[in-house]
């Protein structure tokens, strides 16, 4: 059993209502031994929504509060889930440097004007081109800024995208070249991959898809954390059974833990 979930969103992010609380006690009921509240960190989000319901100290004060009412109960670190923008690169590092993180993960949530769950960003643009140029931004997004340390639900536009079969993960030939090269980065870099499950109850896979854990397995990448991203208490550790089968066909022995942004392994049972 994985018994890890580092994917957890509470009422500090905009889109779940979940008390931290509520969360922290799910988790102790279903025998999880460490949990890393993500809450959303976004600038200039498209639409609006995504933007936090209050400050990051308070936040932060409240979860270190946490931590203290349930030790010895469970294990909860202090993370992030940041929203990478190319033109927001300074305030995250910043973010970065000057507040305690045990991790963050980054995700590509937008591409230019649109987030990739607005249909709009696939008007007037082919399947390559929408595909392509989520890729692409994802690419040069990672590259700004070190205010990450792994990369979340890596293939997420499969959630939205119009054109294909949810199974249809790469989006073509075309851009399996820039796949490659952020998986190289991620390594390069000396990060990690997400092994989000809550891709299992949306599109019948996880984000991302086995082929692309292949090919970072491939590519000498080792550093993977699961999460289930997680808004709700019941969908805390959802698809983790899932999860621990496909990362061990693939021949995975250990998975990744953190604090203070520092990665350490841990044999999957």
């Amino acid at each position: 059993m994985i018994k890890y979930d580092y994917h957890l969103h509470s009422i500090y992010s905009p889109d779940s209502h979940a008390s931290i609380e509520s969360m922290a006690q799910r988790a102790v009921d279903l025998g999880i031994e460490e949990i890393v509240f993500t809450d959303h960190i976004n600038f200039s989000y498209p639409s609006g929504e995504m933007e936090s319901r209050t400050s990051l100290e308070a936040r932060l004060l409240r979860i270190n509060k946490l931590k203290e009412e349930f030790a010895g109960r469970l294990s909860i670190l202090t993370g992030a889930e940041i929203g990478l923008r190319l033109f927001t690169s300074g305030v995250t590092n910043h973010i970065a440097d000057n507040y305690d993180f045990d991790i963050l993960i980054a995700s590509i949530h937008e591409v230019g004007k649109h987030s990739i769950a607005d249909p709009k960003y696939y008007e007037n643009r082919t399947r390559q081109t929408a595909y392509a140029e989520y890729y692409e931004h994802m690419l040069h997004a990672i590259k700004t800024t070190h205010a990450w340390d792994i990369l979340g639900h890596m293939d997420y536009i499969k959630r939205y995208c119009t054109y294909v079969s949810h199974g249809f993960t790469y989006g073509g030939e075309w851009v399996l070249d820039v796949v490659d090269e952020i998986l190289k980065y991620v390594i390069y870099s000396g990060k990690g991959l997400e092994v989000n499950t809550s891709g299992i109850f949306r599109v019948n896979e996880v984000y991302p898809s086995q082929n692309i854990l292949e090919r970072y397995l491939d590519l000498g990448g080792e550093i993977f954390t699961v999460g289930s991203d997680a808004h709700h208490p019941r969908q805390i550790a959802r698809g983790f059974g899932e999860a621990r089968k496909i990362l061990t066909s693939l021949g995975v022995k250990y998975i990744t833990r953190y604090k203070n942004r520092q990665p350490y392994f841990e044999k999957i049972n």
